[in-house]
C-alpha cells in the first residue's frame, strides 16, 4: 500500500477502511498529492484531487478520530456529504442549459416567429427540437417566442369567440335561415366549451387550442352572409324583449 496513503491514514485515527468510507474513493495513487499531515495548510488545491477532497471532509474525519466508534454519527455525517454532494451535482446540472447555449447555433428572428405563428409547440418544446439539431435560442429569442405565441393565441381565441356567439345564437333562438343541420352543428360545436372549461387559450394546453380552433373555423365556414345578418336581428329582437321586460317591472 502507498506509504503516504498509510501516513494520511494514520493521521486520522480512523482505519482504512472508515477513511476510504468516509472520503469516498478506494484508489490509493491518489495518495501521491496528499500531505502526510492533514492540518497542512494549502492554498487553493486543484479541484477534484485529493487534497482537495481531503481537506473538504475535514470536518467528517475530526468527528470521528474523536469518537471512531460511534456508528450513528459516522452514518449521519455521511448521508450528509451525500446530501452535498448531490445538491452540488443538482447546480451544475441547472446551469448545464446555459453552458450549452453557448455551443449551439443561433436561429433567425424570422424562423422563431414563424414557429410561435403555428401555436403548435410550447416554448420548451420547440427549444428541444433544436437542440436536436445543435441549434439554441438567445434570451431576446425567447421573449419573442412568448410575445408572437401570445399575440397568435389571442387571434385564435377571436375566432373561437365568434363562432361561440353564432353557435350559442342559433341554439337557443328562431334565426332565419338557420335548418335542422345548422342547429346540429351549432350543438356539436358547443361541445367545445367542455374542451377549454373556464380556461383561456393562453391557459389551455396547445392541443387543445388546436382542436377548438380548428372546429371554430369550420362552423364559422356554415355562417353565410344572410346568416350572419339574421343573427343579429335575432340579437336585436331578444335584446328589445328584455328592455320590454324590464319595463314592465319598474
Amino acid at each position: 500500500m502507498n506509504t503516504k496513503f498509510t501516513k494520511t491514514v494514520a493521521v486520522t485515527g480512523l482505519t482504512v477502511s472508515a477513511f476510504v468510507a468516509v472520503c469516498g474513493f478506494a484508489n490509493t495513487a491518489f495518495a501521491d498529492e496528499a500531505p502526510a499531515v492533514v492540518n497542512t495548510p494549502v492554498e487553493n488545491p486543484a479541484p477534484g484531487s485529493f487534497r482537495a477532497r481531503l481537506l473538504a471532509n475535514q470536518a467528517v474525519l475530526n468527528a470521528l478520530k474523536e469518537n471512531p466508534k460511534d456508528k450513528t454519527k459516522i452514518s449521519e455525517l455521511i448521508e450528509a456529504a451525500k446530501k452535498e454532494s448531490a445538491n452540488q451535482k443538482a447546480n451544475q446540472e441547472a446551469n448545464q442549459p446555459q453552458a450549452e447555449d453557448q455551443k449551439l447555433e443561433s436561429v433567425t428572428d424570422g424562423a422563431v416567429i414563424g414557429m410561435a405563428g403555428f401555436a403548435s409547440k410550447t416554448l420548451e418544446e420547440y427549444e428541444a427540437d433544436l437542440r436536436k439539431n445543435k441549434q439554441g435560442l438567445s434570451e431576446e429569442q425567447r421573449d419573442l417566442y412568448k410575445r408572437t405565441l401570445k399575440t397568435k393565441l389571442e387571434t385564435l381565441e377571436k375566432t373561437y369567440s365568434e363562432a361561440l356567439d353564432y353557435a350559442e345564437t342559433i341554439d337557443k333562438y328562431d334565426v332565419k335561415g338557420a335548418d335542422e343541420n345548422l342547429k346540429a352543428a351549432a350543438k356539436e360545436f358547443l361541445k367545445n366549451r367542455n374542451l377549454l372549461g373556464n380556461k383561456s387559450f393562453a391557459e389551455s394546453d396547445l392541443a387543445t387550442v388546436r382542436n377548438v380552433y380548428d372546429s371554430s373555423a369550420e362552423f364559422k365556414k356554415k355562417i353565410t352572409s344572410s346568416l350572419k345578418n339574421a343573427i343579429a336581428q335575432a340579437k336585436k329582437k331578444l335584446l328589445k324583449l328584455l328592455r320590454a321586460a324590464q319595463q314592465v317591472h319598474m
